[in-house]
């Protein structure tokens, strides 16, 4: 990882390894990434094992699991609310039939081919975590969805160790975000998502820039995130960065202040005007602030590859 994502640097600042002060703030996030997925992905197994057994139980006509029996102490709201959450992502994830996110599908209707609206479609999952939580299936044409994270051997060696199993296509690729035009090509993919991951990247600029390389002319991504998780975190860990939406002008803004702590650099950008900048054909950037099903806000800005979509 360090090799592959430059980290080692001469005249390191703070350590011996060869890793300056920012890459090793960064680096020290991935543990709690790995621990948050290693738990969440032990609690689907139980999911999965209790729908089973209800299934089980309901064909021989018996009381499925957990009906009729007393708990000693009522769950709080929070623990329903992930128990809820568990219960989704088991389904979505583990699911081959499982339908794209409504957003997706829609996105991908606006955006079919009026000569070859039934040609396969190829969708990207940027940054999917140990597994992509989108969906498989399309019922207007047939869909391929590719997934990849930076940490995908690591997460293929956590699955392994769980014995979880995800359809063939909720797998991630390990491959960084950055470096995607280097292993798909350029115009590749007829939609690319992105949640909660551009903003966990070193270096943001370069990852949106490969993004849209990947996505086919007259295309959309569609990004995700919440909105300044660098102040809700303190910029610990991976969370060196902000994403908003800028009131009044929409424009999508990645931004950070000074932090000295963790050897951070002030930064404010437009990243619309900043791709236009790099020479990357945008047709439009749309943003948008909305709660979702969890409670949470959500920043969701969706940019559009300028050109003309072939039936390619």
């Amino acid at each position: 990882l360090v090799r592959s994502q430059g980290l080692a640097k001469s005249g390191a600042d703070d350590d011996n390894d060869g890793i300056d002060g920012e890459a090793r703030a960064w680096l020290d996030g991935a543990g709690f990434e790995f621990m948050y997925f290693f738990e969440l992905m032990k609690d689907m197994l139980k999911r999965e094992a209790a729908r089973k057994e209800d299934l089980a139980l309901a064909a021989t006509g018996l009381r499925p699991r957990g009906r009729g029996r007393r708990r000693s102490k009522p769950k709080t709201a929070d623990e329903l609310q992930y128990e809820i959450e568990i219960e989704a992502l088991t389904a979505i994830a583990m699911n081959a039939s499982s339908p794209l996110l409504p957003r997706i599908q829609e996105l991908l209707r606006a955006s079919l081919d009026q000569e070859n609206p039934m040609r396969p479609l190829r969708i990207l999952d940027v940054g999917s975590g140990p597994f992509s939580m989108i969906g498989f299936h399309f019922a207007d044409a047939e869909v391929q969805v590719d997934a990849t994270d930076i940490f995908g051997c690591e997460y293929g060696q956590i699955r392994g160790d769980l014995g979880i199993e995800f359809p063939n296509q909720a797998a991630p690729r390990p491959v960084a975000t950055e470096d995607l035009h280097k292993v798909y090509g350029e115009n590749a993919f007829d939609l690319v998502y992105c949640s909660n991951s551009l903003d966990h990247m070193r270096d943001p600029v370069k990852g949106l820039s490969a993004i849209l390389k990947v996505v086919k002319p007259g295309k959309p991504v569609l990004l995700v995130h919440r909105p300044n998780v660098g102040v809700l975190n303190n910029y610990s860990g991976f969370h060196h960065w902000n994403l908003d939406s800028e009131a009044g002008t929409g424009r999508f803004l990645l931004w950070r202040p000074d932090f000295p702590t963790f050897h951070l650099e002030a930064v404010h950008l437009d990243l619309g005007q900043t791709m236009l900048d790099q020479g990357i054909p945008l047709v439009d950037v749309r943003t948008r602030i909305y709660w979702d099903n969890e409670g949470n806000d959500q920043v969701e800005a969706i940019l559009w590859k300028a050109g003309t979509s072939s039936s390619s």
